[in-house]
């Protein structure tokens, strides 16, 4: 009870100020208001004040609950209709159904729903606070103090020295507080009135996030922790952006402040409300305004680095925002256009006011937004949501895009960003008013009448500045407002001249430049080096400018001279050119140029062999072949007849080498070398009006560029040359290529250990058409195969195999078969000398390689469970460790060795098994006390304790907690080790050595043949081809013949 006077006598202070002649009929407590109400009638007079949005009914007779919302058929009604009650809801569970098409609203309907959403909110309107006109008869200080200066922006000082007493007075806790304010109580407990539950579960019934929507209209937008924030015990000052713009910050906190959307007390609060987490205030540009007297305030929930709200906050359970790039909308023109050829597509533009300010956070989460006016002793808490709700745009946009008409039966075009709504239609009959009433309509469902922002709607028009793009609907054109284009320049020449740049001059420069990529596509080209600070930025830091970045900012300085989109909106039309290439160690070919590599060069490439830095390696020189394409034919694809002067002629280049195409196709490389390739090739992009493409080729596909750059080094390759490309002409271009390929760039190339290559006597091949071919004339293929070692005949034999196969692909026979081929590999066998194989590890052997590795270190450990159980060399595609498993006798997983029974092992894609399910392998205990595969398994899982299950089992975590993995090397160590104790020579043993005689042994130790052909993975039986005769298969063996049938032996 003297918690409700305390309330009471607050209230009746507050009222004092704004001279209610009503204060105490809004003051009553809960059980005693509804006595109160019932003598002076159930509809109060809107002209009275409502302080504290106490609830109040506003459809006649029934109170708007959580039991009784108002549906979408009563809020359409006209004013004059009568509003009758439903039926109360169920369960507020929204089932996800198919979107529901309904016919546009009419102007009438829209403007009846509107209408009946502003007397709606009326009703809730806060008391003017800001103290206009007298106060108890006295004149206002105001006219005390009249001024035709400005006066600076300052809060509603009255209001926090009267809410900041009352706290004090009933130590209200934050909770009661703002539903005090909100006007909820258990009947009804809505934040924002204008949010109708059940208007909304009706309308949005199939959105994806109705039930979050439904939700945050009935209680407000809960903010879910993974873990509580500890107690702050300095809060943290505001940035100095804030300090800098302190006006800009008090005149947006006071405009929240007279809308209720946030709380202003006294500093002192925080005693009372311990609770309350502090984040600093920014602020930032706002558009092209003047920063002195505009900005938008930030509320930093970011701050600190993992001591944040946003950093506990649990982003699992929060609706993630899903926004498509803005091309769609120039897809959605040219698609309207070519539907209704000659019929004008206009723009329009919509705006939530406030964007996500409309949407109140749930009342037990208000404490974790707080802020800090120091200079005003001012606490400031945010009882609207700080971050929004994502989701709220997609429901206007699925309300409005199920609208239809005639003109567009399947819906209406509907595009978002954040709070900025689009609009696309043809001008015909009342379409575009169908657009613009769709969409009033929307927002006014989900948000109120107080969402539309009649500022910034737009007319219908075909030129519109949409995300910062002016998008032209009768010229088919995206392009960048040129303010833009000259602040982009600025920025360029600054930053060149500078040595070195802020964190946020660095962010600016990096924003505007990703701006301008998505009008400029090969703009994304020069992005690469000039972001590589940007994951190493932290506070009051300064970015060095390298002279890599300059020459980067002098590639900017020309791309920002074409301020058009240089793209295609829709699909890639076919490619006009196509261009087949390959590069090899000896040269490059681009279908048809061909250019042998120097000594200089294959110096460069067997550099690259042993040093990757250098960077001359294959995908490198593939790249090359493109730029020398693109030089030499560049003028006759410029010269191409186009449907119209936009379109860029598609050339579409074909290699078989997948690194070189991921490298362009995502624009960026590690290479130094290919980058330089890879920007010049976007400068001849744009400049040229070209749009270059780049596709995969199988090489059994890439006959002839496969053929061309082997040409110069094998005799094979340049006889298939010269017949595939008997009747074709060649050019000579009687100049050289690369002397004059970086003059046409804005600066030269800067690839470390650079050599010029492709001097003079290039030749360039025109083709003319495909000769008929005779295959007799490849029988002498076979007579020439540069090597400098013994080549053995199997070897011969794989590699005839080989040239058939590829024959076959190019429609050609070769005659592998011949009589004279199969006569010369046997007369080949009978010198080879015979085949030296690895010995095999013996019993004695792995008990020496035990004793040499210390089992004490996650190493030691690793490499004898990688060693015993396994025997396999380490690769991406090895056995992982969630493929182990250790099982007692009941069949429960295991890390007990005195308890484990078996070890179990998962095989995935063998060789003779890659694609067919996984095969399983189970293994007891051996009876040795180390050589176990029990107690390898145990020793590599105990290794890999800190490593995800599904990374390879060779990878574990060193000492110095890095991972680290077990290799062919490593194993091989540790044998010839082991063997060299035991006086064998090292020569014959290797990795190879844990494989070598398996089937022999399991054999000799009386295994039947089923089961090791069974845990060998041998598809037939050509393991028996290892096993040799020895005594322990001959022993008895006459006895076992008259023995008779004996016992069945199962697979093991």
């Amino acid at each position: 009870m003297l918690l409700h006077v305390n309330q009471f006598l607050g209230r009746a202070l507050a009222h004092l100020l704004v001279d209610s002649p009503h204060w105490w009929r809004d003051s009553a407590t809960p059980f005693a208001r509804s006595i109160i109400t019932a003598r002076i009638g159930r509809q109060p007079s809107t002209a009275w004040p409502l302080p504290f949005r106490v609830p109040a009914n506003t459809l006649e007779d029934q109170p708007i609950t959580r039991e009784y919302q108002p549906t979408y058929a009563e809020l359409t009604r006209g004013s004059g209709a009568s509003i009758r009650a439903t039926s109360t809801l169920g369960a507020t569970t929204t089932s996800v159904i198919r979107q529901h098409r309904r016919p546009a609203p009419s102007a009438r309907d829209a403007q009846a729903t509107a209408g009946l959403a502003s007397r709606r909110a009326a009703m809730w309107d806060p008391p003017p606070w800001h103290l206009h006109g007298t106060c108890r008869g006295r004149p206002s200080p105001a006219r005390h103090h009249c001024s035709t200066r400005p006066q600076p922006p300052s809060l509603n000082k009255p209001l926090q020295r009267v809410l900041s007493e009352y706290i004090r007075r009933t130590q209200i806790l934050l909770l009661r507080f703002v539903e005090l304010l909100c006007g909820q109580s258990t009947g009804e407990y809505r934040p924002n009135k204008n949010m109708l539950p059940n208007v909304l579960r009706r309308e949005c019934a199939g959105y994806r996030h109705a039930d979050a929507l439904i939700t945050i209209a009935s209680s407000g937008t809960p903010v879910p922790l993974t873990t509580l924030p500890a107690p702050q015990g300095v809060y943290p000052t505001n940035h100095k952006s804030a300090a800098d713009r302190y006006a800009v910050l008090v005149r947006n906190i006071r405009k929240e402040q007279d809308r209720w959307r946030c709380l202003v007390v006294d500093l002192d609060i925080l005693e009372i409300w311990p609770e309350v987490h502090i984040s600093p205030f920014g602020v930032v540009d706002k558009g092209d305004a003047d920063p002195q007297t505009s900005g938008r305030t930030i509320h930093d929930l970011s701050f600190s680095t993992s001591r944040s709200i946003n950093d506990f906050t649990d982003t699992d359970n929060i609706c993630t925002p899903t926004f498509d790039k803005s091309d769609i909308v120039a897809r959605e023109i040219l698609r309207q256009k070519a539907e209704l050829p000659g019929v004008d597509v206009k723009l329009q533009a919509g705006d939530v006011a406030s964007a996500f300010r409309n949407v109140c956070t749930n009342s037990e989460h208000a404490h974790k937004f707080g802020g800090r006016l120091e200079k005003d002793n001012a606490l400031v808490i945010e009882t609207a949501a700080a971050f929004g709700w994502s989701g709220s745009p997609g429901a206007i946009a699925y309300i409005h895009g199920s609208s239809v008409n005639r003109h567009q039966p399947s819906g209406l075009f509907n595009y978002y960003w954040v709070d900025d709504h689009i609009n696309v239609a043809s001008d015909i009959g009342q379409n575009c008013a169908d657009a613009e009433t769709s969409l009033r309509n929307a927002m006014v469902t989900i948000l109120g009448p107080d969402a539309i922002n009649e500022e910034k709607i737009t007319a219908w028009c075909t030129r519109l500045k949409i995300l910062g793009l002016m998008f032209d609907t009768a010229a088919e054109t995206v392009a960048m407002p040129q303010h833009k284009i000259d602040k982009a320049k600025a920025c360029v020449a600054a930053s060149y001249h500078a040595d070195s740049m802020s964190r946020s001059d660095y962010r600016s420069l990096l924003g505007r430049f990703r701006h301008v990529a998505t009008c400029v596509r090969p703009a994304r080209l020069f992005l690469q080096r000039l972001r590589q600070q940007e994951q190493f930025l932290h506070r009051w830091q300064r970015v060095q400018v390298t002279s890599a970045m300059k020459q980067d900012l002098i590639w900017w300085f020309h791309i920002l001279q074409l301020p058009l989109l240089h793209g295609f909106f829709q699909a890639l039309p076919p490619p006009a050119v196509i261009v087949e290439m390959d590069a090899s160690d000896s040269g490059l070919y681009a279908l048809v140029l061909r250019y042998a590599f120097q000594a200089n060069e294959r110096h460069l490439i067997e550099a690259t062999k042993a040093r990757s830095q250098i960077g001359f390696d294959i995908n490198y020189r593939e790249l090359l072949s493109c730029a020398f394409a693109a030089h030499v034919w560049r003028p006759s694809w410029t010269s191409r007849d186009r449907p119209t002067h936009r379109l860029q002629l598609h050339v579409q280049f074909r290699i078989d080498n997948t690194s070189a195409v991921g490298w362009q196709t995502k624009m960026s490389s590690r290479n130094p070398r290919a980058q330089t390739i890879i920007r010049l090739l976007g400068h001849w992009e744009a400049h040229l009006g070209l749009r270059f493409s780049f596709v995969h080729i199988a090489g059994v596909e890439n006959i002839i560029a496969d053929a061309g750059s082997r040409s110069f080094k094998s005799t094979t390759s340049a006889n298939l040359f010269d017949e595939l490309t008997r009747d074709w002409t060649q050019i000579d271009p009687g100049s050289p290529i690369w002397s004059r390929l970086g003059a046409l760039s804005p600066n030269t190339f800067s690839c470390p250990d650079y050599i010029p290559i492709l001097p003079p006597g290039v030749k360039i091949v025109a083709r003319m058409d495909y000769p008929s071919r005779d295959s007799t004339s490849h029988a002498d293929y076979v007579r020439t195969l540069p090597c400098t070692t013994r080549i053995r005949d199997d070897t011969i034999a794989s590699t005839l195999h080989g040239i058939r196969h590829f024959f076959r692909a190019a429609c050609l026979e070769f005659p592998s078969d011949h009589p004279q081929i199969r006569m010369l590999l046997k007369g080949i066998t009978r010198i080879d000398p015979p085949i030296q194989r690895k010995a095999p590890v013996s019993l004695r052997l792995l008990e020496s390689c035990f004793a040499v590795i210390d089992l004490a270190t996650p190493s030691g450990q690793a490499l004898w469970g990688f060693c015993w159980p396994l025997g396999k060399k380490f690769a991406w595609f090895a056995l992982k460790d969630q493929d182990i498993a250790v099982l007692d006798r009941h069949g429960a997983a295991t890390t007990r060795s005195n308890c484990a029974v078996s070890t179990h092992i998962r095989l995935i894609g063998s060789k003779a098994n890659q694609r067919g399910p996984p095969t399983l392998r189970m293994m007891n205990r051996s009876g040795h006390a180390f050589l176990c595969p029990i107690f390898g398994a145990l020793c590599l899982l105990k290794s890999r304790q800190s490593c995800p299950p599904w990374i390879p089992a060779a990878l574990f975590v060193n000492n110095r907690s890095q991972f680290d993995w077990i290799t062919a090397a490593t194993i091989s160590r540790a044998i010839c080790e082991a063997t060299s104790q035991l006086g064998h020579n090292t020569n014959d043993f290797s990795i190879h050595s844990l494989r070598s005689g398996g089937a022999t042994h399991m054999y000799r130790a009386g295994v039947d043949a089923l089961t090791i052909q069974f845990h060998g993975r041998w598809a037939s039986d050509t393991f028996k081809q290892y096993t040799r005769l020895c005594k322990e298969s001959v022993d008895g063996l006459a006895a076992k013949i008259i023995s008779g049938p004996g016992q069945l032996h199962r697979l093991q």
